[in-house]
């Protein structure tokens, strides 16, 4: 017969003693993964890419933006930061240069491999702590699988699912929740000229032509969304800067991924996917110069900024949160 959930209290030493073993077993995950033979920052930027090849291959265009989307770059950015965080810890303590940042049949095969242990090991890092601090009940399934249940009731499952746009299929969206709109007719001419002046490196890299004045359009977008959401207050501290020059800091941060991403995305539609070209890499100081340029701030806020919004440096679970990753020991984004 099937066991009932028990939560820890709940629990017998055996059944306890059981449940710590397996928890020290998934712990030891990352040991059998050859990604983490190689250089850390390596493995890091071969992470990120598998990631964004997922992303790419699970969302079609007419989902960019909506609930799908939104849920889709949640969950794998939370692989992501399980990802960076084994490769900064258990890789060769050494350093690659990024003129060797390649893709490869092999190192798909290492990253597919990694993502998965990854993905498992974040939900064990979510299971286990809410058994112990008795949040969760468990049940041995048999003896290496373990099925954890909530607490909260069918009603509470079924709303946390709608605020995750986990929904049925016939569900009505509210405007805000679909799609993107569609580009200007202003900013479809700077793509094109962009992606006209783009020539292929290699057989999954691009260099990214003409985009001085694609990013000056970008950015003026960017700040009138971005102000509807930083209304008030400009002048509150948050430290070191204000809510005001990280609003200004983010505008600059959405020109420069947005100009990039959308040229990579027109690219692909007559070329293979740029892998090897789909994650930003700049070192400290061009980041730090251009952020400054497209932002209006000065070097000193861009600078202040960096660490809150750093994998390492600030908590967070995901890569939604911390957009940027060292990659070198004076960090590259």
């Amino acid at each position: 017969m099937p066991m009932t959930p028990k939560t820890k209290t709940e629990s017998s030493p055996e059944f306890i003693h059981t449940i710590g073993a397996l928890q020290r077993q998934s712990d030891n995950c990352y040991k059998s993964l050859e990604l983490l033979k190689r250089e850390w920052n390596l493995a890091t930027w071969l992470s990120l890419t598998e990631v964004l090849r997922r992303l790419e291959l699970s969302i079609d265009p007419s989902q960019y933006g909506s609930g799908t989307h939104k849920v889709a770059v949640m969950n794998l950015g939370r692989a992501a930061e399980q990802m960076r965080r084994f490769c900064r810890q258990y890789a060769k303590n050494a350093l690659c240069a990024p003129s060797r940042f390649r893709w490869s049949t092999r190192v798909a095969a290492e990253c597919a491999a990694a993502f998965e242990v990854a993905w498992n090991y974040f939900m064990f890092c979510i299971d286990f702590p809410a058994w112990h601090a008795n949040l969760y009940s468990a049940e041995l399934v048999d003896r290496t699988t373990i099925r954890f249940h909530s607490g909260d009731s069918e009603l509470a499952r079924r709303v946390n699912a709608y605020g995750k746009g986990i929904r049925p299929l016939n569900t009505i969206f509210a405007p805000d929740e679909g799609v993107l709109p569609p580009p200007t007719q202003q900013l479809r001419k700077l793509f094109d000229e962009a992606l006209r002046s783009s020539r292929g490196k290699g057989l999954l890299g691009v260099n990214i032509g003409h985009t001085d004045r694609l990013k000056a359009a970008l950015r003026e977008m960017y700040a009138t969304r971005l102000s509807g959401l930083f209304r008030r207050y400009q002048n509150i501290s948050v430290g070191t800067y204000t809510l005001g020059q990280f609003r200004n800091f983010y505008v600059a941060l959405l020109t420069l991924a947005g100009a990039h991403e959308h040229v990579c995305f027109l690219w692909a539609r007559v070329n293979r996917f740029p892998l090897e070209s789909a994650v930003l890499v700049y070192p400290r100081k061009k980041l730090i110069r251009l952020l400054s340029e497209y932002s209006g701030e000065e070097s000193t806020i861009i600078e202040a900024i960096l660490p809150d919004l750093t994998a390492g440096a600030a908590q967070a679970q995901d890569l939604q949160t911390l957009p940027l990753v060292p990659l070198a020991s004076v960090p590259l984004f």
